[in-house]
């Protein structure tokens, strides 16, 4: 079932690649991609974030985007616990009408899929044995985002969204995006 959904998700996320000329050309010109940093309110740590994007219409845009956060250890007296979270996210942006050329204003909302893992790294033991749990999560996410052009090629970004799952966390996202078409031209 797991390898099910992330073989789905990695045909969706790349079946604009394989398509005719004529929609390649739409693509790239419908397209940003980019990246940025992260903040998760659960894991308490910062991370790395990339991200494509793709204009379905003038006020509708597709983000597939995915997050690694970085390791947060946590020193216990009897034993170290250190966490690792990545979350791939699939999410629709819907452009609110805004009066103002370089900026943009959204809402974001869209499905989660993220793994936290834990190990547990006894002082003694004789006490605590060593441990590792994963865990898969599945959740939606709702938020408010705005972006700034710079250019025609370059905008920045920034995000805050809700992910609603087992693992519920806030997400705060700063970053880029580069045009494709300017980036290929």
């Amino acid at each position: 079932m797991k390898k099910g959904l992330l073989l789905f998700l990695f045909i969706v996320f790349f079946s604009g690649l394989s398509v005719g000329q004529s929609w390649t050309k739409e693509l790239k010109k419908r397209s940003h991609i980019g990246g940025g940093i992260a903040f998760g309110s659960d894991i308490v740590s910062l991370g790395i974030n990339v991200l494509w994007t793709y204009k379905v219409q003038e006020e509708l845009r597709i983000t597939p985007n995915f997050t690694y956060f970085f390791p947060n250890k946590t020193e216990f007296t009897v034993s170290d616990q250190t966490r690792y979270l990545w979350e791939l996210n699939v999410d629709a942006n819907y452009l609110i009408p805004f009066e103002h050329d370089n900026v943009n204003i959204y809402v974001i909302g869209g499905l989660n899929l993220s793994r936290l893992i834990t190990k547990r790294e006894s002082k003694n033991q004789d006490i605590t044995p060593d441990s590792r749990e994963s865990k898969l999560y599945y959740g939606i996410n709702i938020g408010v985002g705005g972006e700034y052009s710079f250019n025609k090629k370059i905008r920045g970004l920034l995000e805050a969204k809700y992910v609603f799952s087992s693992n519920d966390q806030l997400v705060i996202k700063a970053g880029v995006a580069v045009s494709v078409k300017e980036l290929f031209k």
